[in-house]
């Protein structure tokens, strides 16, 4: 399971099914497999935490989201 949007859509099923630890788990497990999350993986897991009101989950997402060559390159994409 190397593709980033199969992880992306199993991490957004177990959003669905308010399974949150199990979507960080998956989340980890997409980074040590090498599998880079896109900006698609990272609004999944911030609209899942917000609507479950794990907030203190959405700042690490964010902090690791802003670590991120991708992310950060569409952000400042949408910023111009």
């Amino acid at each position: 399971m190397q593709n980033s949007k199969a992880y992306t859509g199993v991490i957004k099923a177990y959003g669905q099914a308010a399974m949150y630890e199990e979507a960080l788990v998956m989340f980890n497990t997409m980074n040590e497999m090498g599998s880079k999350p896109t900006i698609e993986t990272y609004n999944t897991l911030i609209y899942m935490f917000s609507r479950g009101g794990l907030y203190k989950k959405n700042k690490a997402i964010l902090l690791k989201m802003g670590e991120s060559e991708v992310a950060r390159d569409r952000f400042l994409q949408w910023c111009d």
